[in-house]
């Protein structure tokens, strides 16, 4: 019960501060990342905008910038039929670490308008593929594609934006039992994920900060 009380007032807290920033910062929620891709491959990036992380936003045009070495590929996602959703298709076409950034409007360097998305491996097509992730990598992973690094602490470095941040899940003694429940449900103070039993397992691993599954 504490647990949840320490949880539900950080989280209302993140909404009052929010409001100093109505329409300056954003979480996008990336759904769907691959673990890795094959050079040529199209690949299919679909994410949600929210404004202050709770209120859907529409009527953008969400620039995609992805970057290894010298290679730069650029795209613009188009709105879906869904509230605040978008979706573009990259094609990254050599072997290698991809950053992908996706930019929600322009602003000054210090305003949080979008996301860095994970390295994402680029592989040659037909070469041999890599295990899949452990559920500690996959949820470390996770936690930044799925917008939960915008608002929350992912160790003891701040990352949220500076009036914004919710609790530091990483300081609180959760158990696994106890955030994948938290994580199936739906709360007013925060957009719900709509994360799979996988998802789920994945992100309380890594916020629990057990290497062992």
């Amino acid at each position: 019960m504490q647990q949840r009380l320490a949880l539900v007032a950080g989280l209302a807290l993140l909404i009052s501060l929010s409001t100093l920033h109505a329409g300056g910062w954003v979480v996008v929620d990336v759904r769907d990342l691959p673990e890795r891709a094959a050079a040529g491959d199209p690949i299919p990036l679909v994410f949600t905008v929210r404004g202050a992380g709770v209120s859907p936003v529409g009527g953008l045009t969400p620039s995609i910038v992805a970057k290894s070495g010298t290679s730069t590929i650029d795209a613009v996602a188009a709105q879906t039929k869904n509230e605040g959703e978008y979706a573009a298709t990259l094609i990254l076409p050599r072997a290698g670490n991809w950053t992908i950034r996706i930019t929600v409007w322009p602003e000054p360097a210090d305003r949080w308008n979008g996301v860095t998305l994970p390295e994402l491996s680029v592989h040659v097509p037909g070469t041999r593929v890599p295990p899949p992730m452990t559920p500690f990598a996959l949820g470390q992973r996770m936690f930044v594609s799925r917008g939960c690094a915008t608002c929350h602490r992912t160790g003891p470095v701040e990352t949220g934006p500076q009036l914004a941040n919710g609790p530091n899940l990483f300081a609180m003694p959760f158990t696994a039992a106890y955030l994948k429940g938290f994580l199936r449900e739906s709360h007013d103070e925060m957009h719900s994920l709509s994360l799979t039993a996988s998802e789920v397992r994945a992100l309380a691993t890594f916020i629990t900060g057990d290497r062992s599954k």
